[in-house]
């Protein structure tokens, strides 16, 4: 119970003084996995820096592309997964294939998708 109210103190906190959109940047930054934003038509909206590194590519080539360009899903999935495709608590992972648009080297990956 007193976890709850901690949880809910932050969250107000939050709710209160939001997050400066620069901090919220480095933070996305700061993780060592290539993270990357989609809509769920697999537009690039956001992508880290880790995954500029992983994928050999500029922050604006990313965001004028599309998740198939960089993932090729591993068997059994024949194909992308997309967010309206995620169990019902919004989770997936899978095995899948990264590709680098630059020179089309392969790599394995693991997918992780949140909802």
């Amino acid at each position: 119970m007193e976890r709850k109210k901690r949880e809910l103190g932050i969250q107000d906190a939050f709710q209160e003084r939001p997050l400066p959109a620069d901090l919220l940047r480095d933070i996305f930054n700061q993780f060592d996995a290539a993270l990357l934003v989609h809509d769920v038509h697999g537009k690039l909206l956001d992508v880290n820096e880790k995954f500029l590194q992983m994928f050999d590519c500029t922050y604006d080539t990313a965001l004028g592309s599309n998740v198939r360009d960089y993932l090729i899903p591993h068997t059994p999935f024949a194909r992308p997964i997309f967010l309206d495709e995620a169990s019902s608590d919004g989770h997936q992972v899978f095995q899948g294939r990264g590709r680098r648009p630059k020179d089309g080297s392969v790599f394995d990956v693991e997918v992780s998708q949140v909802r």
